[in-house]
């Protein structure tokens, strides 16, 4: 694509009810898992995702 990028991360949803995992890579590899604690924005982008709609 042409694009410079620095960090790349995902948001995996799991039984969780406060947290996600999350799974992030650089140039330099890919980091260990750690959880995200689902508040702020990304309970929002939590909240978007459950009705279906696209973030996009």
């Amino acid at each position: 694509m042409g694009v410079a990028t620095w960090h790349c991360a995902f948001n995996i949803y799991d039984d969780a009810d406060d947290s996600s995992i999350e799974w992030s890579t650089n140039a330099s590899g890919i980091f260990p898992k750690y959880r995200t604690p689902r508040i702020g924005i990304f309970r929002r982008y939590y909240e978007i995702g459950q009705t279906g709609q696209s973030l996009y």
